[in-house]
């Protein structure tokens, strides 16, 4: 279009320049052509080179009109093709106007049906992403109804789990009370037998003494009928027998003492009071052989099962993170014991079925520790010995083998629970005494301050008197209680036997008033 409009301008210049000059009132509108006055300057200028022109020769009036006429003519033609050539012009640009709206309206029309496409595509991903999204909320409500349904079944079976448990622990217990009805019945009747034998005894003893009386009467009756001085040397004689059978008679009537026997005497009957007898023996400083001999063995129990497991099996690590997570779990929970008894037992049953050397190895490492709960639990919370007590006399019961390796464990670390007050030895350090009566020394070298002292062995009483008065299932019964606290009234006391009387009864008081 601008090439069409450029040709144009230049041919309507061309032609401008080739129009005459002359003004419009120069021509007439009608008639013939007349001569008219024209300068001689203007067909100079417009007539040259034209044949006929007055520069060729002198033109005349009619043909001065003639060449009027032919440039009339010819600038009609040149109008006539220049109007031709703008139109074409024109119609060029309109076809190219034509062309150029087609083509955008084209491209709109493109970006408009690729809009269109976009759009239908974001709608498609857009309802895809519902459908997924749908059916992801559908698994998610059928997951956590699957998952409630389980829920609810598990909670079903734990409480059939728990009624069945409950039920065992009621059979259990019935089956210990009627084991402790019977027990004290069979004391009733052992006591009952004790008493008829002494009255028995006594019976007996008030015979002899009668018919010893009887004697003397007549020997003195004798006696005076044989005079004087063979009376006085009868009766002599019969004082002689008389106390000899009062010593014979005495001796059958008091009650036989062991070799364990304490000065504290043992509680006659259930609720009456114990007294303590007087003796030479009161305030002794030493506990008796027959006593100090297990004490022996169990430590040397300790020594030997410590040198059979040094050597580390493929399981130790296993039995021993097991042993100490579950020890760390146990809380004041029926369920939680009881789960954790089962846990204990079927480990060892399992360690004991693998090898021996297992089995042993297991039974230190949990009483390694119940030691350890001693000294750190149960020092700072005191309640806290009473389940693990129940789960450690569980599971004693149900592994005779691991009493001894306990009670072994606690004379090592405390010695107060046999009990046993260490002296020092001739050349023995003050260190070293101090860690015999059980004082532990740390990373640097020196020994534990006694407030630590105590709290640890408060600890270790706490457990001990918990596992006292555990009791049917218990073999450390509240038996061996008393005789650990006459034991400890029988011999002189030190600094820490407050300490650990208090630890005791604490604990165990409360069951041992029931019982004595």
């Amino acid at each position: 279009s601008s090439s069409s409009s450029s040709s144009s301008s230049s041919r309507s210049e061309s032609t401008s320049s080739r129009s005459p000059t002359t003004s419009p009132s120069t021509r007439s509108t009608s008639g013939p052509l007349a001569a008219p006055s024209v300068p001689s300057y203007y067909y100079q200028d417009q007539c040259s080179g034209v044949p006929g022109s007055p520069m060729a020769s002198p033109l005349g009036a009619d043909d001065v009109g003639a060449v009027l006429q032919q440039l009339d003519q010819r600038r009609r033609q040149e109008a006539r093709s220049t109007a031709t050539a703008e139109k074409n012009d024109l119609i060029e640009q309109l076809n190219a106007l034509r062309l150029d709206s087609e083509r955008l309206l084209s491209s709109k029309l493109e970006r408009a049906r690729a809009e269109a496409r976009l759009l239908e595509q974001q709608a498609a991903e857009a309802e895809q992403r519902a459908q997924s999204e749908m059916r992801a909320r559908l698994e998610r409500q059928r997951a956590e109804r699957e998952e409630r349904l389980q829920l609810e079944i598990q909670r079903v079976e734990r409480r059939k789990a728990l009624a069945q448990q409950e039920q065992r622990e009621r059979e259990r217990a019935r089956e210990r009370a009627r084991l402790v009805a019977e027990a004290e019945a069979e004391a009733r009747r052992h006591k009952a037998e004790q008493l008829k034998a002494q009255r028995k005894a006594e019976a007996e003893q008030q015979a002899r003494q009668q018919k010893q009386a009887e004697l003397q009467a007549k020997q003195k009756q004798a006696a005076q009928e044989a005079g004087h001085s063979a009376g006085s040397g009868a009766g002599g004689l019969s004082l002689g027998q008389n106390a000899v059978s009062a010593a014979l008679g005495s001796r059958a009537a008091a009650p036989s003492l062991g070799p364990n026997a304490v000065v504290v005497s043992a509680p006659l009957s259930a609720g009456g009071a114990a007294t303590a007898g007087s003796s030479s023996s009161a305030g002794v400083d030493t506990v008796p052989n027959s006593c100090r001999a297990p004490y022996l063995e169990r430590i040397k129990l300790v020594k030997r099962l410590v040198e059979l497991t040094s050597d580390k099996g493929p399981n130790d690590r296993n039995y021993h993170r097991t042993i100490n997570m579950a020890i760390n779990q146990i809380s004041a929970s029926h369920e939680q014991v009881c789960a954790k008894i089962d846990q204990f037992t079927q480990l060892f049953n399992h360690a004991k079925q693998t090898s021996e050397r297992d089995y042993h190895f297991c039974l230190n490492t949990f009483a390694c520790k119940v030691i350890d709960q001693g000294e750190t639990q149960a020092s700072s919370h005191r309640d806290s010995a009473y389940p693990i007590a129940r789960v450690v006399a569980s599971v004693c019961y149900a592994f005779p083998d691991l009493v001894e390796i306990l009670l072994g464990h606690f004379h090592q670390v405390c010695p107060y629970t046999l009990p046993f007050y260490p002296r020092k030895k001739p050349g023995m350090s003050t260190e070293a005494f101090f860690v015999s009566m059980g004082y532990q020394v740390n990373s640097q070298g020196e020994l534990e301050s006694e407030d630590e002292f105590l709290a640890r062995m408060s600890g270790m009483m706490s457990i001990f008197a918990a596992l006292c008065q555990c009791f049917p299932d218990n073999p450390y019964t509240l038996e061996q209680g008393w005789s650990w606290i006459a034991r400890v009234l029988n011999m002189k006391p030190r600094r820490i036997t407050s300490t650990i009387l208090f630890d005791f009864l604490s604990v165990a008081g409360f069951q041992m008033l029931r019982r004595f």
